[in-house]
């Protein structure tokens, strides 16, 4: 069910049933949050939006603590780092293997725009790989909407593709080892780009870390907070409250109230 609140009291919902788009009024919901499409009058669920006298919701402060303001050490750096590394590679084999099918296909149908598309879902998916593993191994929170899944895959691409061209010499060092070396030398060969990686990895997730937008942090007299219908982040001042202290989310307009104890200038 599509939903979006217009004002404070009136919200434009989409019909499940026929597709229909009517604006209605909080009183208009039932008992079980439904409201009736005015085009086929299938009952159908408003999904977030506040019950008539429902007191709207708290959204949450943000408490994440960026990378540069933890405490410098890190325990267990080198393990993180070849296991961010180790996994990328595993799973870029994965993106690699339905790039080239994507390839295959849009260039079909598509032609060179069709390859471009197929570049662009390329950085999507190295960039959203790279935000889960920045999540999972060192807590870092990325910024994940489409513009930037496009800065970090492509930039990531980038930087992996150049750092394995400077090291094809040692990949050829290694191979020349000799058969009876073989095992050693993969095994050395995966240690050391798999911590190559996971540090190229990690450095182009931190660009793209939350609070790092345009590289300034919040000014003074305002919060950040998140909405608790969308889980949009955002921040916001004392003129973004209205007279019934609640603010709109910037994503979906969702009005919800800012954290108890929160003072803004």
């Amino acid at each position: 069910m599509k939903m979006a609140i217009i004002h404070e009291d009136r919200f434009s919902v989409t019909c499940a049933n026929c597709g229909a788009r009517y604006t209605y009024r909080s009183e208009n919901i039932n008992a079980n949050g439904q409201v009736q499409c005015q085009n086929c009058g299938k009952w159908v669920t408003a999904v977030g939006v506040p019950l008539a006298g429902e007191r709207p919701p708290v959204g949450e402060l943000e408490s994440y603590i960026p990378w540069n303001k933890r405490e410098p050490k890190v325990e267990n750096e080198i393990p993180r780092l070849l296991a961010h590394g180790f996994i990328y590679s595993i799973l870029s084999l994965a993106i690699s293997f339905i790039f080239m099918m994507m390839v295959v296909i849009f260039a079909i149908f598509g032609g060179f725009i069709g390859i471009i598309i197929a570049l662009l879902v390329l950085a999507e998916m190295i960039g959203g790989v790279n935000i889960a593993l920045a999540d999972a191994v060192w807590q870092i929170k990325c910024r994940s909407g489409q513009v930037s899944l496009l800065g970090h895959g492509g930039l990531l691409f980038l930087f992996l593709l150049i750092t394995g061209i400077l090291g094809l010499p040692l990949a050829f060092s290694l191979a020349m080892m000799g058969s009876s070396l073989y095992i050693i030398s993969q095994l050395l060969y995966l240690f050391i780009f798999s911590l190559i990686d996971g540090f190229v990895c990690r450095f182009v997730a931190l660009q793209f870390e939350i609070g790092t937008d345009d590289g300034r942090s919040l000014a003074e007299g305002y919060i950040s907070a998140t909405c608790p219908h969308c889980n949009s982040r955002y921040a916001y001042d004392s003129s973004s409250i209205d007279e019934k202290g609640t603010v709109a989310c910037q994503n979906c307009t969702y009005r919800f109230i800012l954290p108890v104890g929160v003072e803004l200038g």
